[in-house]
């Protein structure tokens, strides 16, 4: 998983490594490890993988039906992330109940004919953090082009969001 992200990275070999680290140690402790790959797997681009890998950590639950406490829930939680994230691929984006700071509401009619690169970010997130200004550099070259960047928070706490954008 080291080249995860690079052309060198090779799909295949990297699921049998993971089938035959699970049948090496079956334990749930294996199970967060790989459970704990699938979102960088996801957010590279290898949505099929992503995809196996889900379905080999749902097949290795089962292996441990009487496990439980936070390790198992902790999986599930992974999982069922992963599947909410990768049932909207090819579907359109629904951003029905968002609201700027202010509580207006989202419309998607202020970016027609724009292409729009949607970033889910938070306060807490660091490669979030980390992105704007690149984010920013983009929408700066390509802005006038009809490029934009709509940033969605993440946070539970919108006075935070609202305190770092306006810092």
């Amino acid at each position: 998983f080291g080249s995860l992200g690079t052309p060198a990275f090779d799909r295949p070999a990297a699921f049998v490594a993971a089938r035959g680290l699970l049948e090496a140690f079956p334990s749930i402790q294996t199970l967060e490890q790989l459970a704990g790959t699938i979102t960088n797997i996801e957010y590279s681009g290898n949505v099929q993988l992503a995809q196996d890998m889900s379905e080999l950590i749902k097949q290795g639950l089962e292996q441990f039906p009487t496990a439980d406490g936070s390790g198992r829930e902790m999986i599930q939680a992974i999982l069922a992330g992963s599947e909410a994230r990768l049932s909207t691929v090819g579907k359109p984006l629904v951003l029905d109940e968002l609201v700027d700071f202010e509580g207006n509401p989202f419309q998607w009619s202020d970016y027609g004919g724009k292409v729009v690169l949607v970033d889910f970010w938070a306060t807490w997130c660091m490669p979030c953090l980390k992105e704007i200004p690149e984010l920013r550099r983009v929408h700066g070259l390509l802005g006038d082009k009809g490029f934009a960047v709509l940033s969605v928070n993440m946070d539970e706490n919108l006075k935070e969001a609202k305190d770092f954008v306006l810092q």
